[in-house]
């Protein structure tokens, strides 16, 4: 089914509210829902414009498919996760930093998306290396070379771990790693004979070629643990070692809601961890044989952090069907060309609905506008702190008033204190005839027309 935007009374059952319609009929303020199975969704804000009061917590409040969500500060759960348990949902919190006050912390250990381990392919396992290698993080000059050879090392201490270990873990990969002069094919303190690997041993990587050469070996362990280096031990080992929340269960699309929460002060440190979890779920939805009854709606907050994740490109331009809906957030067009030079034409054009809060600057409101061109009803730069631009690639766009889970009454009772904000405002009912019908009759109406000004 093709997502519509509807200015509609009732709450659609794939519905996300994107905003209030801009002039009221009969005293009552529409909202409108972007809707329909499919349809991923964008969202350009400066930073403090309102993303989470208005975009992310409305949506947890509302949508009632499974959700995964970037949490850096916690708020999201401390919000939401209430009611997405009066909804039906598990609830995981994966907070190594304990920023929650979540008591049962979750943990993933990202060997689970190999599946079992004795029918792993290598090929999994190069997923999973490259899930921990971010290319051209650490290269000098932007060459590849040294990320590329490590993530083959990587791959093959993988795989070493798979042969030998239990149940192993990226903290037996970084110590194979580091320690890798210590073992060789026929020894290791993991096992006292081990059997030379099918596919490669775990000095494979500096065999023939000409890169045999100490110096060479010492660059590619070098850069490796470079990588690995946000797998410490400690609070980031312990969330990675035994898996609390069942891949399976994300695959089938099972009412479960993940809070991914990492502190904005590690999100630049520890971003790897951030995005490697993205990637293991990612990878689990991308197992799907058929779409859930309800899609998961993903929440990429702060997807500039994360750098370039090729997965989050995969799943908004080429897993349609797959039931999953990826909501990006950045703070200007600019950032995401940054963070995805090749591929963020790609993402505009195959996100379904967009929001554009404004500009902060100058530079950043002339980007809009061109971008815009005369799709927007007026100058971004005309819009209220509570107004937002509406578009739909291939509609009209229109300008709406931003939800507010804390005045709009629809969410009146659902929602918890953030412990970030010491009082909140009282509640402005100016949507009080507002009620939450699931709708049932699958009538879609299109985005509205621009009205000229």
């Amino acid at each position: 089914m093709e997502g519509s935007v509807s200015p509609v009374r009732t709450q659609p059952k794939h519905g996300l509210l994107l905003g209030w319609a801009e002039k009221e009929k009969g005293g009552f303020q529409k909202p409108v829902w972007a809707e329909g199975e499919e349809g991923h969704l964008i969202t350009v804000a400066p930073t403090g414009a309102g993303k989470g009061v208005g975009c992310i917590i409305p949506a947890l409040l509302t949508w009632r498919g499974p959700a995964i969500v970037i949490d850096p500060k916690g708020e999201n759960y401390a919000v939401t996760a209430r009611r997405r348990r009066d909804m039906g949902q598990k609830v995981h919190v994966l907070d190594p930093f304990g920023v929650t006050d979540c008591i049962q912390r979750a943990s993933l250990n990202p060997f689970d998306m190999l599946g079992p381990l004795k029918q792993a392919s290598y090929d999994d396992m190069r997923v999973l290396a490259h899930a921990v290698i971010q290319e051209k993080v650490l290269s000098t000059k932007n060459d590849p070379y040294w990320d590329s050879r490590a993530a083959s090392l990587v791959t093959d201490a993988i795989e070493y771990c798979v042969d030998h270990l239990i149940k192993p873990t990226l903290m037996d990969v970084r110590t194979v790693i580091e320690n890798y002069d210590r073992y060789s094919v026929c020894a290791t303190s993991f096992s006292p004979a081990p059997v030379a690997s099918a596919h490669h041993g775990i000095l494979e990587p500096f065999a023939p070629l000409g890169m045999g050469t100490e110096r060479t070996r010492t660059s590619i362990t070098s850069t490796a643990m470079d990588q690995l280096n946000f797998i410490t031990g400690g609070a980031v080992a312990n969330s990675l070692f035994h898996s609390t929340i069942d891949l399976k269960k994300v695959e089938r699309g099972d009412p479960i809601t993940i809070y991914l929460v990492l502190p904005p002060n590690k999100l630049f440190t520890h971003a790897k961890l951030l995005r490697l979890w993205l990637i293991t779920l990612l990878g689990a939805i991308g197992r799907r044989e058929a779409a859930p009854k309800l899609p998961t709606l993903m929440l990429v907050d702060e997807a500039a952090q994360l750098g370039e994740v090729k997965e989050i490109t995969t799943a908004i331009t080429l897993m349609r069907g797959y039931g999953v809906k990826v909501w990006t957030f950045w703070q200007d067009l600019t950032q995401l060309a940054k963070v995805y030079p090749h591929d963020w034409q790609s993402i505009l054009n195959n996100s379904a609905f967009h929001q554009y809060f404004g500009a902060s600057t100058p530079m950043a409101a002339r980007v809009l506008q061109e971008y815009l061109a005369d799709t927007c009803p007026r100058p971004i730069t005309s819009l209220k702190n509570n107004q937002l631009a509406l578009y739909r690639p291939g509609h009209k766009g229109t300008v709406a008033r931003m939800p507010n889970y804390l005045t709009d009454a629809m969410f009146a009772g659902q929602f918890d204190a953030n412990p970030f904000y010491t009082s909140e405002p009282e509640l402005a009912l100016v949507d009080e005839d507002y009620e939450v019908h699931e709708d049932k009759g699958g009538v879609l109406l299109h985005f509205p027309a621009r009205e000229h000004t």
